[in-house]
């Protein structure tokens, strides 16, 4: 290997060393201002904001729906949104950020069922995941609903789509889209308290973390064989470039990947 690709490689490691606590290089971001986020659906209602922009508009709308307290007008602009008044593709991006939180108000719950029957197809899964992170058993109610109105002459998307957000909301996986095992399974959570919904839903929660930690390690395990094979193969040039790449990343095992790659060409 060429020295000054070792310099660079460790030039770059003390320079990731450096960056380690600020929020800007970790991607970190702060919550918008109260003030700010009828800036921000405005900005998501005009027609000249691009996808990408648009998505992360959305994001920033919907930042920290899990804390306890939230800031005056957040959720204002966001049911406004939803309700419509900012625009479909506004609500579609909503929709979308919504199904990436881990939580949100279930004041939220009214206007997100109000919108099953308007929301255009492409909607359907992201606004039922939205719908089964407000985690209660109202959410589970109107997502059965969902499920039991549709017809046999009607598309089974809509049907599939609300059995997905139940599959999130419980952890189960099993049933699939037999609807009758949903069905068994709303029937036994509209029978419980308080007490015994968030025992259910904290047992649901640690099965979707656990299938999601296993997911995640065959993913992890996917990726750096692929990067292992991409670098044997590759020119002189792009074992450069990769193992930059990997010695450069936020991720621990690619990291690891790059020094193991790195070692070998030190060998050599």
């Amino acid at each position: 290997m060429h020295r000054p690709l070792i310099v660079l490689c460790l030039c770059g490691l003390l320079a990731t060393s450096a960056r380690a606590d600020d929020p800007v290089s970790t991607g970190l971001s702060t919550l918008p201002a109260p003030s700010t986020y009828q800036l921000l659906a405005a900005r998501l209602a005009d027609a000249a904001t691009d996808a990408p922009t648009r998505e992360q508009l959305a994001t920033e709308l919907t930042l920290g729906l899990d804390r306890a307290t939230l800031p005056e007008g957040q959720v204002a602009e966001i049911l406004a949104v939803l309700k419509n008044e900012r625009g479909s593709f506004a609500r579609s991006a909503v929709i979308h950020a919504l199904s990436r939180c881990s939580w949100i108000p279930d004041s939220l719950l009214t206007q997100l069922t109000w919108s099953l029957p308007s929301v255009p197809d492409e909607d359907l899964a992201p606004l039922s995941l939205a719908i089964a992170n407000v985690q209660t058993r109202a959410a589970v109610k109107a997502l059965m609903e969902a499920a039991e109105t549709r017809g046999s002459d009607t598309p089974l998307a809509p049907q599939h789509a609300a059995m997905d957000g139940l599959a999130r909301i419980s952890g189960i996986t099993e049933f699939g889209y037999d609807l009758s095992s949903w069905k068994r399974w709303a029937a036994d959570v509209a029978a419980m308290d308080d007490s015994d919904w968030l025992r259910a839903l904290a047992r649901g929660q640690s099965r979707r973390a656990t299938q999601s930690d296993a997911l995640a390690s065959v993913l992890r395990t996917k990726i750096l064989a692929a990067y292992r094979a991409q670098y044997l193969t590759a020119s002189p040039q792009g074992k450069d470039s990769l193992l930059g790449t990997l010695l450069d990343s936020q991720d621990a095992a690619e990291r690891s990947l790059g020094f193991e790659l790195l070692n070998r060409e030190l060998a050599e």
